[in-house]
């Protein structure tokens, strides 16, 4: 057998190139041998050197690895807190897309207002507001499909929050068609513009959140610029279908026996129709911020809990949130419906079942593309926009609503509301857009959004 090999004086093993699986030996491997001694002759000294270093390495280890964890805990406080982590930034979702998403989501919630102008002409007198808003809700209820196929088990936990949020939903939408029953277009898309204040009333009586001049000033410009908008004078005014048109002629006869009135309408009879529209957007305001306030109580919550809760999670969270929500409006609506409408379930349906192909091709795009699609990504995008920025976005509804009409109705625009559109769009885009250009500026206070 050959002698174990002396090593020098000074001499050191070589230290292998171990990744953090192996830093153990490595530290184990660096110690010097006594010099002119063999492995075997300070067996027992260098054996406990090496219990030694091993525990040394073994709290370095193990600092590395704390160190880590407290890196990570950190960052998910940093993402709690406002900013969001790394990893979120790279995500589709982030700071410099989320404002155009939020105005992607306005554009797609505008394009109720050619639907339903279409749908309010071409359906049946017997049609009741309510039962269109409860048609609409049960499309928009399709998007929740896939998440209650894979997701039941956590429907649970969102059961709370969600239907808070379907009630607030179901209040703006409500209040604001039984305004508009009663008054203009024009009044309630000045009504609109008001979330935007709304939104900082609460987050100031909430919350003691000061106002920003910034937020202040662009809801300023936006309540002109809609003032502006609606006052300019009409240059077309569409023609109803004939169908229409015949079907409101005959009638018209019934006025000799006029049907029973709905209950809202004996409720709400002395109510004027600017104070309905104006709490409709008041619920809105409280649906935005809420939503917000939901999501950001969530993740903190799940950051103090760690990974081993089932519930919903981050981005499932999100999704779930819209989906429960969903169809938790839908069976609000229904519900009412069954109650504020002169009809029996029988007749409700027999209205339904005489809607034209088109007439639900309309309803199910203003529920699915227009209500439900919007009502899950918006979530996302409201992880890094504001409650108060995210509904000076959307005071933008009315005018992508009245674009898109003047695209699909043929509806012209006039100088007066071509001018106090672009007054629309840079208020309602001017904090978003200085917020990516001040970034360091504006982190402090996107933290307190």
């Amino acid at each position: 057998m050959d002698p174990v090999p002396v090593l020098a004086r000074g001499q050191r093993l070589p230290r292998p190139q171990l990744g953090p699986a192996g830093q153990l030996t490595a530290h184990v491997a660096v110690l010097p041998l006594r010099p002119g001694s063999t492995v075997q002759d300070g067996g027992r000294s260098h054996g406990f050197r090496g219990c030694l270093a091993a525990a040394a390495g073994l709290r370095v280890l193990l600092s590395k690895r704390s160190h880590l964890r407290g890196t990570a805990v950190a960052r998910r406080s940093a993402g709690i807190a406002g900013k969001p982590p790394p990893d979120s930034e790279s995500g589709l979702v982030n700071e410099v897309t989320a404002p155009a998403i939020l105005v992607l989501m306005a554009i797609l919630y505008g394009g109720n207002v050619p639907l339903l102008k279409t749908v309010e002409l071409e359906a049946p007198m017997d049609l009741t507001a309510p039962e269109l808003l409860a048609l609409r809700f049960i499309s928009a209820a399709v998007v929740s499909l896939p998440f209650f196929t894979f997701n039941f088990k956590q429907v649970r936990s969102l059961a709370i929050p969600s239907v808070e949020l379907a009630f607030w939903l179901f209040f703006g939408y409500a209040l604001q068609i039984l305004g508009l029953e009663k008054t203009s277009a024009s009044t309630c898309a000045v009504a609109t513009a008001l979330t935007g204040p709304f939104v900082q009333v609460l987050e100031f009586v909430v919350d003691g959140k000061q106002f920003t001049p910034l937020v202040v000033a662009c809801s300023v410009g936006t309540f002109a610029g809609l003032a502006l908008f609606v006052s300019a004078p009409s240059l077309a005014t569409p023609v109803p279908p004939l169908r229409a048109v015949f079907e409101r002629l005959f009638n018209f006869l019934s006025i000799v026996e006029p049907p029973a009135p709905m209950p809202h309408e004996a409720l709400l009879k002395d109510v004027p129709g600017e104070l309905l529209a104006i709490l409709g957007t008041f619920f809105f305001a409280v649906h935005v911020y809420r939503s917000n306030r939901i999501i950001g109580q969530s993740e903190t919550q799940q950051a103090e809990e760690g990974e081993g809760s089932d519930d919903a999670r981050g981005d499932d969270f999100a999704v779930g949130l819209a989906a429960v929500q969903l169809v938790a409006a839908a069976v609000i609506c229904v519900v009412a419906s069954s109650f504020d409408s002169p009809y029996t379930t029988g007749e409700q349906l027999s209205v339904a079942e005489r809607l034209s192909p088109a007439i639900w091709a309309q309803i199910v795009a203003c529920g699915l593309l227009c209500t439900g699609l919007p009502a899950v990504v918006e979530l996302f995008a409201f992880k890094f926009v504001g409650p108060a920025i995210a509904s000076l976005i959307y005071c933008t509804i009315p005018l992508w609503g009245t674009l898109l009409s003047v695209v699909f109705l043929q509806e012209k625009l006039g100088p007066q509301a071509i001018l106090a559109s672009l007054l629309i769009l840079t208020s309602s885009l001017g904090p978003s857009v200085y917020a990516l250009l001040n970034p360091e500026e504006t982190e402090e206070s996107f933290r307190d959004l």
